[in-house]
């Protein structure tokens, strides 16, 4: 709609810096210069299309489809980072398991390779683990992973000069401790003999205190369960010894756990998520036309076009929302929540797209992925009903969390990058009630009109309008000191009628111009076209659509008092 109006104005620049546009040449003497009457005809103009007068090269937010309509559009990105910080180092402390134990049953001397047997044995001791000063994001903790932990242990025997060997020993774990080299049992089967044995553990699994995991009191995590042995050993002399009858015969297996640090873990967290966007700016990269006080928007179908692209990189699913305000000279005009109602889910570890519109189907001058998630917002084209200087999209004070619904998994330390883009889109489909202005002025009249004195004015043209909107269409009088003459001067306004579905219209034109003192003309030096259009219906502005005006003139409309020599 805009387009029209630029359109206009630039065609009477066309015409009237023209060489033909010289009040001194081309007058008809023998029209008699003492009446009204006398006219200026300036011809035809070419077909002028939105597309020549309106170039998408000129704006960093106008832009046209192939189907040659208009629309705003606006980029930008939007990022945060968010880190679940790390626990304090664990320390298990090392945890003995005793075995059965015999006695020497006589006093004496002992040759080498004596055997005493221990027989089978079923024996326990307590594991405790304690993780503490854990990020108060972590509400439930179902798997910690740690960055290294090993432990080991070795079967020394109770007697000195004597060695232990074992026969099928097996260790269990409490439930929470996961390792590959344990049975699904978790249980460790020590080969027969061996007297030593190391074994990483890959991860601790939390009882449920929650719905997914342990709840932390007072951000620790606490765990305790017995280790517990089977099997039977031989103890062996490796020298002669001198034994008393009921010296005990054991071996006393020491666990000792390697210095641990939480690496990741898997629960439930609620980190906050508050990313910065910087505001959408639409008033400074608007077309002049767009940005008179006067112009009303009441667009059809404004879409805001969200994806995300953080591919592997972000692990967290997350429940989205956000308020959209419009923003004109620091006041916020209006404001629209994203979604209307509830919240969007965003996948972990998945790119996703989402549209938010006025209409059930949005807007996108690319293909709209089947896989996209749109949601309506029937209040959305509020935002634009008066273009505003800014768009700002607020997703803080918890509008985007991480869904506490399910399980999510990171890495303690870690800074994990959320991005994702946006785009704003408004087609310039325009309904009922919209307003455009555009002003272009025709300077430098003065040096040709300053030797007449006459009371009226009147420019005429026919105009052809392709663009279905009405035009109106006002020329204002100013002085050679750019003072308006407006109280001397009256003027009228004409409209030029919009093209129809059935096609373009032609309309007949004529500007009058009334001096109250013929000497007013004298002073005129610029006209300023003020040139607006209504719409009546729904438009839409298409870049192939035009305005041609033909037969235009100038005509002094009342007698002329003046030196024509």
């Amino acid at each position: 709609m805009g387009g029209a109006v630029i359109m206009i104005s630039s065609l009477f620049l066309v015409s009237c810096v023209n060489s033909d546009y010289d009040i001194s040449k081309d007058i008809d003497a023998t029209m008699g210069l003492g009446s009204s009457g006398l006219a200026l005809k300036f011809g035809n103009t070419e077909k002028v299309y939105l597309r020549d007068l309106l170039k998408v090269s000129n704006s960093n937010m106008l832009d046209t489809t192939s189907t040659s309509l208009y629309f705003l559009v606006k980029d930008g990105v939007i990022n945060t980072n968010t880190t679940i910080n790390n626990a304090d180092p664990v320390m298990i402390n090392p945890v003995s398991v005793k075995s059965r134990q015999t006695e020497v049953e006589e006093t004496g001397t002992y040759p080498p390779n004596k055997v005493f047997t221990i027989n089978e044995s079923n024996t326990s001791s307590t594991l405790d683990i304690n993780i503490k000063n854990i990020d108060a994001a972590v509400k439930e903790v179902s798997t910690v992973i740690p960055d290294k932990l090993e432990v080991t242990g070795s079967f020394p025997s109770s007697l000195a000069g004597t060695k232990i060997t074992t026969q099928g020993v097996v260790i269990t774990f409490p439930d929470f401790i996961y390792s590959d080299q344990l049975n699904s049992k978790h249980q460790y089967q020590l080969e027969n003999g061996k007297t030593s044995f190391s074994l990483d553990i890959d991860s601790i699994v939390f009882p449920k205190t929650g719905k997914f995991g342990q709840v932390p009191i007072n951000n620790a995590l606490s765990l305790s369960d017995d280790i517990s042995m089977t099997g039977a050993f031989n103890c062996t002399t490796t020298q002669q010894l001198y034994l008393k009858q009921g010296d005990p015969i054991y071996s006393e297996l020491t666990f000792v756990f390697s210095p641990m640090q939480v690496k990741t873990v898997s629960g439930v967290m609620n980190k906050e998520v508050s990313p910065e966007i910087d505001p959408i700016q639409i008033s400074n990269d608007l077309p002049d036309f767009l940005q008179d006080e006067s112009v009303k928007l009441e667009v059809s179908n404004p879409t805001l076009k969200l994806w995300t692209k953080n591919g592997e990189q972000w692990p967290f699913a997350l429940l989205f929302g956000g308020t959209m305000k419009s923003v004109k000279n620091n006041s916020v005009i209006t404001s629209v929540n994203i979604p209307t109602s509830g919240s969007v889910e965003i996948p972990q570890k998945k790119d996703q797209i989402y549209y938010f519109s006025q209409t059930e189907t949005p807007f996108d001058t690319a293909a709209i992925s089947a896989a996209a998630e749109k949601y309506k917002v029937p209040t959305f084209g509020k935002l634009v009903e008066k273009l505003p200087d800014n768009i700002q999209i607020d997703m803080k004070n918890g509008k985007v969390s991480m869904n506490q619904n399910m399980l999510q998994t990171a890495n303690l330390g870690q800074t994990y990058s959320f991005n994702m883009g946006y785009r704003m889109l408004i087609p310039l489909s325009f309904d009922a009630n919209t307003t455009i202005v555009y002003t272009d002025s025709i300077d430098d009249l003065h040096e040709d009109l300053k030797k007449y004195e006459t009371s009226g004015l009147k420019l005429t043209a026919e105009v052809f309008n392709a663009v279905p909107l009405d035009l109106n269409v006002q020329v204002i009088p100013y002085d050679y000191n750019g003072k308006s003459l407006a109280s001397e001067i009256t003027f009228t306004t004409e409209v030029a009628k919009g093209a129809t579905p059935s096609g373009a219209v032609t309309t007949p034109i004529s500007c009058v111009l009334t001096a109250a003192n013929p000497a007013s003309i004298k002073k005129l030096d610029k006209l300023l076209l003020k040139i607006s259009s209504t719409s009546t219906s729904s438009n839409s502005l298409m870049s192939n659509q035009y305005i041609q005006l033909n037969n235009i003139r100038l005509i002094l409309t009342s007698p002329i008092i003046g030196n024509f020599n």
